[in-house]
This record gives structure tokens, C-alpha cells and sequence, in this order.
């Protein structure tokens, strides 16, 4: 099955006419997956769990290699490329930052990083299991009985938990109401107001200009701030 999904997939669709662009899309795919395993950890692994950030980055790496090979051999859509998203990281983070504040809290240090651990293996086992029943019993058809405000909903609430993640990994202070004027600081605005205004910008040029230019340049200034900001 898989030596016929690879001579009758997309190996014989490789043409010289396009092989400069295969190379730029596998490439500039690959910046993007690194890039959302990185930012994966960095929401996961933070606040207690940070000193394991390190390891976080190593797995969120590690699966989406994983991820990618799985998804570019076995799946039926060979136009489709497979990449995590931060959705589930964004809220995967609540539940392990809880757990692991009340480890802290219980001098329990030794069970710490093998919970956290088993909390994203059995997640992913069951995600990867609920969507392996979905599509093997044909269930998707029920996702059309959720209703839109639902939907909206989670969509809008997975975005504030994106946001909220990311402005706790630029400047360091979880967000609260009695951290809230601390993200107006002088040093603290350098922190967090140019990523904003980074993605501002990146936003309304990909809106504005369809043009493949515009993937290495979100990623050449993502690099660039990151290092100026270390």
C-alpha cells in the first residue's frame, strides 16, 4: 500500500518544470512546522514547568516529524500537508499548568515532568484514537450538527488562550488582574509590543499581497526579532 501510494502518488508527479518550487515549499513547510513545534512547547511548558522547556521543544519537534511522515505517506490527499496547530497546545496548557502548581504546592518535585508527560501522551492517544473512529465509521457528517455559535465560540475562545499563551511566553508575567498594569511597563512593553505590531504586520500583507515571498519573510523576521530579543 505504501510503495503504491508513493509510485502512483506523488514521486511521478515531479517534474523538472517544478522541482525548484517543491524544494521552496518543502522547505518553507518545514520552517513552519519547526516553528509550531517550538511555540507548541513554549505554551505547554511554561510558568512551574519551564526548566523543561528544553525537552518540550525536543518533542514538539520530534512529533512533528512524525507528524508530517505520517501524514504525507498515508494520507489520501496528497495536495495536503500535514502540520500540528496551537490549538490543542493552547488548551492542553490549562490543565497542566493547574496540575502542576498543585504538585508544586505538595513538595511532590520527583512526580512533576513524568505527569505533565503522561497528561500529553494519553491526550494524544485519545485525540488520535476519537479521530481515527471518526473517520473510520464515516462520522464527520455529525460535525454539522454543532451549532455555528458553538463552534464560534470555541474558535474565539482557542484564539484568547493563543493570544493570552503568547504574550505569557514574550514577557515572563501570567496574565491576571493583578498583573494586568505590570504589561504597561516601560521594559515590558519592549517585550510584547513588537511581536504585536510583527503581526499586525504580517497579517495585512498576507491580505493584501498573495505572493510566495511573503511565507520566508514572516519567518526571517520572526528569527531576527527572537535573536534581538535574547
Amino acid at each position: 500500500m505504501l510503495k503504491t501510494h508513493l509510485t502512483d502518488g506523488f514521486l511521478n508527479q515531479i517534474k523538472p518544470s517544478n522541482f525548484y518550487l517543491e524544494i521552496y515549499g518543502g522547505v518553507m513547510m518545514s520552517m513552519m512546522s519547526i516553528a509550531y513545534g517550538i511555540s507548541c512547547a513554549a505554551l505547554i511548558f511554561k510558568g512551574p514547568i519551564e526548566t523543561y522547556l528544553p525537552l518540550g521543544i525536543g518533542i514538539g519537534i520530534f512529533s512533528c516529524l512524525i507528524f508530517g511522515l505520517l501524514g504525507s505517506l498515508l494520507s489520501n490527499f496528497e495536495t495536503a500537508i500535514w502540520i500540528p496547530g496551537p490549538n490543542p497546545a493552547a488548551i492542553i496548557a490549562i490543565p497542566i499548568s493547574t496540575i502542576a502548581y498543585s504538585i508544586l504546592s505538595s513538595n511532590q518535585l520527583d512526580s512533576l515532568l513524568p505527569t505533565v508527560l503522561s497528561l500529553i501522551f494519553i491526550t494524544s492517544l485519545l485525540s488520535g484514537v476519537t479521530f481515527f473512529a471518526l473517520g473510520y465509521f464515516q462520522l464527520s457528517r455529525l460535525v454539522r450538527f454543532i451549532p455555528y455559535t458553538v463552534v464560534g465560540g470555541f474558535i474565539a475562545g482557542t484564539g484568547c488562550l493563543i493570544a493570552g499563551g503568547g504574550l505569557v511566553t514574550l514577557t515572563g508575567i501570567d496574565i491576571t488582574f493583578e498583573t494586568l498594569p505590570n504589561y504597561f511597563d516601560h521594559k515590558t512593553l519592549l517585550r510584547w509590543v513588537p511581536g504585536f505590531l510583527l503581526a499586525i504586520f504580517i497579517l495585512v500583507l498576507s491580505r493584501r499581497y498573495k505572493k510566495p515571498l511573503i511565507l520566508p519573510l514572516h519567518e526571517g523576521a520572526k528569527t531576527f526579532f527572537n535573536r534581538n530579543k535574547n
